[in-house]
């Protein structure tokens, strides 16, 4: 079972961000160190800097300061995009990035013509969002509109 959001049934908006590439990896890197501390996570996912160039990465900074990060593996043809990786160092928790960043990446994507945004596994802050909705990843279609 794994979650998406239905990108039509949404009306965010995009907040300030840049697309990033693979010249920011290490930055990126170290803000994923910082993550990994600050949620005191006892198993990572990997980043590695020779996938970094095949989806999209969005960053966000504060004061132009790249503070936060998410990345993103798109499939045109499905009319669906993946939530692979977000990391933030939480210098400043009142920007609520988590929140605003995927709100945001989800009116990108709607304004691109994707229709649904995989994001993963069931997490409340998760069914909070605007066309949430859970599927089946072994089901016939389960990644088609």
């Amino acid at each position: 079972m794994t979650t998406r959001v239905n990108l039509p049934k949404t009306n965010y908006k995009i907040i300030d961000h840049k697309i990033l590439s693979s010249k920011h990896f290490l930055e990126c890197e170290q803000i994923y160190k910082q993550y990994i501390q600050y949620k005191k996570f006892d198993e990572i996912y990997p980043i590695f800097r020779e996938d970094w160039d095949h989806g999209t990465t969005f960053g966000y900074y504060d004061n132009e300061k790249l503070v936060a990060w998410s990345s993103y593996y798109t499939y045109p043809s499905k009319k669906t995009v993946h939530a692979d990786q977000f990391a933030w160092n939480y210098d400043d928790p009142n920007l609520k990035l988590g929140y605003r960043s995927l709100r945001s990446e989800c009116a990108y994507f709607k304004s691109k013509g994707f229709d649904y945004l995989i994001v993963g596994d069931i997490y409340s802050y998760k069914q909070e969002l605007k066309g949430f909705e859970t599927i089946q990843i072994n089901s016939p279609g389960a990644f088609e509109s």
